[in-house]
């Protein structure tokens, strides 16, 4: 019965199915089967353009990872964060926040761990990618000529940041 829905709408998204499954059957489904139900659906959609069916963009609003729905609670203390960082790099976004809930009682709660523990998390992998560059040889550019200019990469060391780039995107589409 899905099949069929989808055969003759095929742009349409998980949760609009869902609904009209939960609309024509109420009570039988419950909120919980719905990835189970959108993991299928991309399946469907994989093997419908395997048979040559054009689907084109799905219906649904796609999310811009990069825009902040809330001001950057950090953002006015993030220098003072990465020098401890950098002198305790160790340090959990736990111990981190614990320290600056105790210099700034009314600016940081307990609500921000998750926020920072994402902070962290890229702060990590730059400090990663930066250790496997040196490792591998590259070596950063700092241009003597202007002191207003920030570190630019050398061409080698660009070239390994695009080959570490694409080695995540071939390990996730192995995975995925």
């Amino acid at each position: 019965m899905i099949c069929r829905r989808l055969e003759i709408r095929p742009n349409m998204n998980s949760r609009e199915l869902f609904d009209e499954l939960c609309a024509q059957f109420p009570g039988r489904y419950h909120r919980n089967q719905l990835y189970t139900l959108s993991v299928r659906v991309r399946a469907w959609r994989a093997d419908a353009r395997a048979r040559g069916r054009e689907i084109g963009r799905l219906s649904y609003r796609q999310f811009n990872q990069r825009s902040r729905r809330r001001p950057d609670p950090f953002e006015a203390h993030w220098e003072e964060m990465l020098a401890h960082l950098e002198s305790d790099p160790d340090q959990t976004a736990l111990e981190l926040l614990i320290e600056f809930k105790a210099r700034y009682p009314d600016r940081y709660a307990g609500r921000h761990l998750r926020t920072l523990q994402r902070r962290l998390k890229t702060w990590r992998r730059e400090k990663a990618q930066e250790l496997i560059c040196e490792m591998r040889g590259f070596t950063r550019d700092v241009s003597a000529q202007s002191g207003s200019v920030p570190e630019l990469l050398t061409p080698e060391a660009s070239d390994c940041l695009s080959w570490m780039t694409a080695t995540v995107q071939s390990k996730k589409r192995a995975a995925g």
